[in-house]
């Protein structure tokens, strides 16, 4: 062999003048060092994540509305509607009609559609006020939707909604009647 294919013996294709364990033992440490560095960053996240004071959780204050003796919050007012609802718990609603209380429910929710903020709840008291005096209509209509009305006291909480959330308490409580009416077969009309 020639000198000149001696020194040309394992070395790269590239000309680099490296040999390829050369070039192994480079691409070798790079890969360690990037593993290095990838160990070291999960290393601070953690260390960081941990030092990371825990939130505290604060319990939340719920949601009241309430009148003349009778209160709703967010955490009842689905066990609230069930009672008034279940006729095995004394319902007196005989007479009243999926049609009528869908009638009172769509009021509500005309008024709800419009609200959806805080600024918005604001803008809308008026509408909000404005439902007791449909409801009032409906009732002198309807004996069954008077009873309804006193027993639920739709009509009255009226007064106390004070928050954009004391409003949405309100609607949600509106629509669990409606659901409970009809889970216990409500009438047709």
């Amino acid at each position: 062999m020639s000198a000149r294919g001696a020194r040309g013996r394992g070395r790269s294709q590239s000309g680099g003048g490296k040999t390829q364990a050369q070039l192994r033992r480079e691409a070798e440490a790079k890969r360690e060092a990037a593993r290095a560095a990838v160990n070291d960053a999960a290393a601070n996240a953690t260390t960081a994540m941990s030092s990371v004071k825990k939130e505290e959780k604060v319990p939340r204050e719920a949601v009241k509305l309430s009148c003349q003796g009778f209160e709703i919050t967010d955490e009842n007012y689905a066990s609230m509607a069930e009672g008034l609802m279940d006729p095995a718990k004394g319902s007196a609603f005989g007479k009243l009609t999926t049609t009528k209380l869908r009638g009172i429910y769509a009021l509500i929710m005309n008024v709800y559609a419009r609200i959806n903020t805080g600024e918005d709840y604001e803008q809308h008291k008026p509408d909000i006020q404005y439902l007791k005096v449909r409801m009032a209509y409906e009732a002198g209509r309807e004996d069954s939707v008077k009873a309804f009305l006193a027993a639920t006291h739709l009509m009255k909480l009226v007064d106390g909604i004070a928050s954009f959330e004391q409003f949405k308490l309100y609607c949600r409580y509106a629509e669990a009647l409606v659901a409970y009416f009809r889970f216990f077969g409500g009438r047709d009309s």
